[in-house]
C-alpha cells in the first residue's frame, strides 16, 4: 500500500528546484514538496533530535554540481554522510544531537559556494492531530488529542509534531512506537511532511497504552479498542468551500461516536453520490478505512453525499460533479489527494492533484527559509 505512494512522493520531491536565480547552489531537505523557483536554501530548521533524511544540493542555471560535497561544521549537531547514496547531489543527514552547526556545499576544488546555519533540539513534548481532520481543513489544535478510540480491527492514523517548548521542531523517521497485545502501532515518514505519522490499529477489545519516543521524549498514548457496535452516531466533517475555486480538491471526512460523543476511529464507510454507491479509488487498499471523499470543486454544480456505518447515516450538499469524486482513506498520509484527482483520470485532474498536494503539504510545513 506504501510503496505506490512513495514512489509518488519521490517523484514530486523533483518538483522542488532552483531556476532564474544566478545562485550557484542551494540545499533543499527532502522534508515537503517546494516548489522553489529561486535557488534558495529550503531548510526545515530547527530539527527534532533524532531525525534523518536527505539534503539535496541544487545547482543554478550556470553551475553544475559535479563533485560537489556537502559538510557539517559540528557532527554532533548534524551528521552528513561522506556521499550521497541516491545520485550525487543527495546526501543523507542525521539531526543527532542539540546544538547549532553550519551545513557547507564545497565544489571538487574545495571551494565553499553555499553555507547555511541549522539547528537541532530535544523534543520536550510530543503531539498527535488525527489525520482525517487535517484532511477536512481542521487546524492542528483543532485535529490534536490526548487519547484514542479505534474500532477493533480498523486503523486509524496521526500526524506527530514536535515541540521544543512552544517552538515546534521538524524532521521524520525520529519516532518510534510499542505495540501492545490490544493495540498495534506503527510509524511512517513521507517525503511530504515534516513530520512522522502514527497508525494505531485495534488487535483486540479493551484499554491500553501505547509508548512512542522521539529524541529522548516519550508519549504514553491511552488507547481504547472497542467493538464496532459502540459507534452509535456518525457525522461528516465537511472541508469548507468558503474562497475554493473551482476544480480544487476539497474532503470530506465521515466521523464515528460513542454513545458519549467521543470519536471512534478506524470505521469503514458505504459512500453514494447523488444515490450512486462509490468505492475505493484504484490506489486503495481494501483493508485501509473508507472514511475519506475527495472532489473538486464545481461552483456551477452540486452533489449529494451520504456515509453510512452499518445502521447509522449522515449526509450533506457539497459543490462538485460525481465524475470527479472518489472514495478514499485517512490512513494514507497523503495518497487519498491523488486519489480523488486521479478519479477522472484527466491530464487537468492530475494538474488539479498537483496544485491540491502543494497546498496540502504547505499547511503541515511552517518552513523558515536560509
Amino acid at each position: 500500500m506504501r510503496t505506490s505512494f512513495l514512489l509518488l512522493a519521490s517523484c514530486l520531491a523533483g518538483l522542488t528546484m532552483g531556476c532564474g536565480s544566478d545562485h550557484t547552489a542551494s540545499m533543499q531537505d527532502n522534508l515537503g514538496l517546494t516548489l522553489d523557483l529561486n535557488n534558495t536554501n529550503v531548510l526545515h530548521t530547527p530539527y527534532v533530535a533524532g531525525s534523518h533524511f536527505a539534503i539535496t544540493l541544487q545547482a543554478g542555471p550556470n553551475a553544475t554540481n559535479d563533485g560537489w560535497t556537502l559538510k557539517s561544521s559540528d557532527p554532533t549537531v548534524m551528521q552528513v554522510a561522506s556521499s550521497s547514496e541516491n545520485g550525487p547531489n543527495e546526501f543523507p543527514v542525521v539531526a543527532a544531537g542539540a546544538g547549532h552547526a553550519t551545513l557547507t556545499v564545497t565544489d571538487k576544488s574545495g571551494n565553499v559556494i553555499d553555507s547555511a546555519d541549522v539547528d537541532v533540539d530535544v523534543p520536550t513534548r510530543i503531539q498527535l492531530c488525527e489525520q482525517g481532520l487535517l484532511y477536512a481543513g481542521y487546524s492542528d489544535d483543532q485535529a490534536a488529542l490526548t487519547s484514542v478510540q479505534v474500532v477493533n480491527g480498523g486503523t486509524a492514523t496521526f500526524l506527530a509534531r514536535y515541540f521544543s517548548g512552544s517552538q515546534e521542531l521538524y524532521g521524520n523517521n525520529a519516532l518510534t512506537a510499542t505495540n501492545t497485545s490490544i493495540a498495534l502501532a506503527s510509524i511512517t515518514s513521507t517525503s511530504l511532511s515534516a513530520s512522522d505519522f502514527v497508525e494505531i490499529t485495534g488487535a483486540g477489545t479493551g484499554s491500553t497504552t501505547v509508548p512512542l519516543a522521539a529524541g529522548g521524549t516519550t508519549l504514553d498514548v491511552p488507547v481504547t479498542v472497542v467493538d464496532p457496535t459502540a459507534v452509535k452516531k456518525v457525522a461528516i466533517a465537511p472541508q469548507s468551500e468558503n474562497g475554493a475555486s473551482d476544480k480544487q480538491l476539497l474532503h470530506l471526512f465521515a466521523r464515528a461516536f460513542d454513545a458519549n460523543g467521543v470519536d471512534v476511529y478506524g470505521s469503514s464507510f458505504a459512500w453514494s453520490v447523488d444515490g450512486q454507491t462509490q468505492t475505493l479509488g484504484c490506489c486503495a487498499n481494501s483493508a485501509d478505512p473508507s472514511d475519506l471523499l475527495v472532489y473538486q470543486y464545481n461552483s456551477s454544480g452540486t452533489e449529494s453525499v451520504a456515509a453510512t456505518l452499518d445502521s447509522q447515516s449522515a449526509s450533506t450538499t457539497v459543490h462538485g460533479a460525481p465524475s470527479t469524486t472518489s472514495v478514499s482513506s485517512s490512513q494514507d498520509v497523503g495518497c487519498s489527494v491523488a486519489r480523488g484527482a486521479g478519479a477522472g483520470g484527466s491530464a487537468a485532474a492530475f494538474g488539479t492533484f498537483l496544485m491540491g498536494l502543494v497546498v496540502l503539504a504547505s499547511r503541515r510545513l511552517r518552513s523558515k527559509r536560509a
